[in-house]
């Protein structure tokens, strides 16, 4: 881990399935499945899939787990480990015992993930492949800021259209008040533009802490849901930082 950053997390429709049985069918054309073809096998695509929404570092560790047990019993026999550097800033989808084999992006996880060159069966076959562009599922920071936690808990009445129904809604959450820095490539052309890591639900990395902000613990990661994203600026002679506001729902024990 190194220094701020923004991770996504990878929404699943589920079920949770791995090997030929995963099917590709337009129920899951979600950046959340992944899948390689055999060199061995080229009539075979081994699917990945998790069965709940999955945070970054997670998601690209449980794929490599389910790609590699897809088979246990023998016939493919590829091994596979995903990662992402932070000094490159490229995914790399690697086959840890020399099984040449080709990734297959499914939905938009060609832009998610960052495989945006050609990986259609031209492309052959390797041991190693790693993604021509920055993904979109990970942002890496300039820095960032978050305020204290306020508290969100709030009992309203809600009217539904045209006065037909009055309903009791509970709010039950902290509100947190972030402000990012980045460069502007990764901004509006970057991953603002795609939305994953400003929407939704995200987590935010201060730095090297691995542990959850608290009262105590100000440097923690912050996890939580987007609710409002705002104040987008520019700064700088040649306006290379861009700024701007979110407003992070968390939970709340009552």
């Amino acid at each position: 881990m190194a220094g701020a950053r923004i991770q996504s997390y990878a929404y699943s429709e589920g079920p949770s399935a791995v090997g030929a049985a995963a099917p590709a069918t337009a129920k899951y054309q979600g950046v959340q499945t992944l899948a390689v073809i055999e060199q061995a096998y080229p009539a075979d695509t081994t699917y990945a899939r998790p069965s709940t929404a999955t945070l970054w570092d997670d998601l690209l560790v449980s794929w490599g787990v389910s790609l590699s047990s897809a088979y246990p019993m023998g016939g493919h026999a590829g091994h596979y480990a995903i990662t992402y550097s932070t000094t490159t800033q490229r995914v790399t989808i690697a086959s840890t015992n020399g099984v040449a084999f080709r990734p297959v992006m499914v939905g938009q996880g060609n832009v998610y993930l960052g495989f945006t060159q050609d990986l259609s069966s031209a492309a052959g076959w390797a041991t190693t492949w790693t993604g021509a562009s920055a993904p979109r599922g990970v942002v890496e920071l300039v820095g960032l800021t978050v305020k204290p936690a306020e508290d969100g808990a709030k009992v309203t009445l809600t009217r539904y259209r045209h006065g037909r129904g009055v309903a009791t809604g509970w709010g039950n959450t902290y509100v947190h008040h972030v402000t990012i820095w980045m460069r502007a490539e990764d901004g509006i052309t970057g991953n603002l533009n795609k939305g994953w890591c400003v929407t939704g639900r995200v987590r935010f990395y201060q730095g090297a802490t691995l542990t959850a902000y608290s009262p105590t613990n100000l440097a923690g990661y912050l996890d939580g849901y987007v609710v409002n994203a705002s104040g987008l600026k520019a700064y700088g002679t040649s306006e290379d930082f861009l700024t701007m506001d979110l407003t992070i729902a968390t939970g709340r024990t009552p």
